[in-house]
């Protein structure tokens, strides 16, 4: 013990994990001239806040070696259980070799196909 305060055991988790992000904190968060990030818990989870003072969800992984940048929403649309749910979501994608990029686009297609939208149409 130094000075009253008891030193973490080297290595330990406790003094590297963030503090989970809170809905009131996404709510009070104010704009800047440029983006910037709050952190969303760990796990590649952020909340970019903009210029125009949106607020968007976004979760940073590998993939493949290469670094990912998903969008996940825009908040409030998309609340914080909504999006630590939807990057779980994408964590196991990566972890079964889906890019969760790839694997959205397909999805758009899939729904465009069933409405009857050619994706050559939509180019045109």
């Amino acid at each position: 013990m130094v000075g009253g305060v008891v030193p973490e055991p080297a290595g330990s988790l406790r003094s590297h994990t963030p503090l989970a992000l809170s809905d009131l904190q996404i709510r009070k968060a104010e704009q800047a001239d440029n983006p910037h990030q709050m952190g969303g818990g760990g796990l590649g989870l952020f909340v970019q806040i903009n210029p125009d003072d949106s607020q968007l969800w976004r979760m940073k992984d590998r993939f493949l070696g290469k670094e990912k940048l998903l969008a996940l929403g825009a908040y409030p649309a998309v609340l914080l259980s909504d999006a630590r749910r939807n990057r779980g979501r994408a964590g196991e994608q990566i972890a079964n070799d889906i890019d969760p990029s790839v694997d959205e686009q397909l999805d758009g297609i899939k729904a465009e196909a069933r409405a009857g939208i050619s994706p050559v149409s939509i180019r045109y």
